[in-house]
């Protein structure tokens, strides 16, 4: 098998070429050891490959690239004429995630970094090829590492972007085919490439740039929503720029998307983009977004609500550490906040949680009640006709609350005085309080409802017309009975309860 298959002997999980680069990348000179193994001289030699090379010769060069010493990881032969570039490529990236990440920090990706870095002239037509053609052969190639042509593309551009001239125009032609996958792959690509180069692609690659802007208006929602994440990457890499202006007028466009999700995300970044920078953030946008609490969907009211309480919080933490001044648009939100009260389709905005809101997540818990003044005479100066009425009832409401559970004796001791004074018009006073006493303890609202018909004029003038009729039958007088409600005598209401006291009422 020869001297390739005694090294997967040795280690049986790998195969050796992946074995023997990991050695070289231990070499504190890779480059000029793969160039020229015999005249390297380390200058490390106790702690790194060179020095055992000399007790045990290693193959020459050409036998590290000979088709027998070229396996992969899972022992699978490389073709015979594998070029440096492709091999290069596939140290760099490991097939699978976990693999690719643990690889970051490998001898073998280190020595492909190193060597796209060196040779970057001699490597730039073969990895061009390759690139090109996983662009043009995605959908039929099997190859693996053409499965994974993007991540190859970031790592590449982030040690060596003069290779990928010819390369990242190419993502143009992503941005605009029907699958919606791709598109989405290709914008978090952009995305990397313009947060890392703090927007500078967007620059060298205009016409690139001009087709991810248009990508927020992308008839996929899924893509909508990923463009509008990259918005936010774009932003916290360089928020001087003039395409960062270009960017946040189509997040703005965003926050009046058809599709709820696209609006939740967009007012997500928004308020996060805010907190990141309260100074120099547009604060139209920002006014903007708290408009979306008079949205149509109720989960995006939620959303806006969060979202915007945490930035309030932390704007007044900046206010306290003296960092930031009190600010108009920031002590808007407040305002904004208590339109919800007139909400009725949503219990989250029933007046009970708005009071606990104001109580408990308006502002830090760390806030003295100085700072909190001082907030509150800034937005009290913003309120409107209706949100002063939404407050009003928000603080009556806590009073009636407070004084319910604080204040029950007082009540009851109001009760007991109008007890009393009802009891004395009665002949038993001491009798009439003790029946009112009872009444008082009763729970049943069909007697108060009854006592409520009892005290109406109608039914009172017919039970005093059935009153005069029995006293007229008990007497006996011979004279003809007159109209009652002529001889009525006028009526007083505070006299209704003693006429009607000891009698049954009729129903006529």
């Amino acid at each position: 098998m020869g001297w390739a298959a005694s090294g997967a002997a040795r280690e049986p999980r790998r195969g050796h070429y992946g074995w023997r680069l990991e050695r070289w990348g231990r070499c504190c000179k890779p480059l000029e050891a793969l160039e020229n193994p015999a005249g390297h001289r380390c200058s490390h030699p106790r702690s790194c490959h060179c020095h055992r090379r000399k007790l045990h010769p290693a193959p020459t060069k050409g036998s590290l690239w000979s088709p027998k010493a070229l396996a992969v990881d899972g022992g699978a032969p490389w073709p015979k004429a594998a070029p440096l570039p492709y091999i290069t490529l596939h140290v760099a990236l490991p097939f699978d995630v976990d693999a690719y990440f643990q690889g970051l920090s490998s001898a073998s990706f280190r020595l492909a970094v190193s060597l796209v870095q060196n040779c970057a002239e001699r490597l730039e037509p073969h990895i061009r090829g390759f690139l090109i053609s996983s662009f043009l052969e995605r959908d039929t190639t099997g190859n693996e590492l053409k499965d994974s042509y993007h991540e190859i593309i970031f790592e590449i551009f982030q040690c060596a972007p003069q290779m990928l001239i010819a390369v990242i125009p190419n993502l143009t032609e992503e941005l605009l085919t029907d699958q919606v996958d791709v598109r989405i792959k290709a914008l978090n690509l952009i995305g990397k490439l313009l947060s890392h180069s703090k927007l500078q692609v967007a620059q060298e690659y205009r016409p690139l740039f001009i087709e991810f802007l248009k990508r927020f208006s992308d008839k996929s929602a899924e893509v909508r929503v990923s463009v509008v994440e990259c918005a936010k990457a774009c932003y916290l890499a360089n928020s001087s720029r003039n395409e960062v202006l270009e960017v946040l007028t189509a997040l703005e466009g965003r926050l009046l998307d058809f599709d709820d999700k696209v609006r939740i995300q967009a007012v997500t970044v928004v308020c996060e983009l805010a907190k990141f920078d309260m100074r120099c953030f547009p604060s139209d946008i920002l006014l903007r977004a708290a408009d979306r609490l008079r949205d149509k969907k109720v989960s995006v009211r939620k959303r806006a609500m969060v979202k915007l309480l945490e930035l309030y919080r932390a704007y007044c933490i900046k206010c306290s550490e003296g960092v930031l001044p009190l600010t108009d648009h920031f002590e808007q939100i407040p305002c904004r906040i208590l339109n919800l009260c007139f909400e009725k389709d949503c219990k989250e905005f029933s007046l009970q949680k708005m009071e606990i809101m104001l109580a408990e997540d308006l502002f830090p818990a760390s806030l003295s009640a100085e700072e909190r003044t001082c907030h509150w005479i800034a937005l009290f100066s913003f309120f409107s006709i209706p949100q002063q009425k939404a407050l009003n009832s928000i603080l009556v409401q806590k009073q009636s609350s407070e004084a319910e559970e604080n204040g029950s004796s007082e009540v009851n001791e109001k009760i007991s005085v109008s007890l009393k004074r009802m009891a004395s018009s009665f002949v038993d006073s001491i009798k009439a309080g003790e029946c009112f006493q009872k009444l008082n303890q009763m729970k049943d609202n069909n007697v108060f409802k009854a006592l409520l018909d009892l005290v109406d004029e109608q039914t009172f003038s017919i039970a005093s017309c059935i009153r005069l009729k029995k006293d007229a039958m008990a007497t006996r007088d011979p004279r003809p009975m007159k109209d009652t409600n002529s001889i009525l005598p006028p009526h007083d209401p505070e006299d209704s309860k003693g006429l009607l006291i000891g009698d049954e009422p009729h129903k006529v």
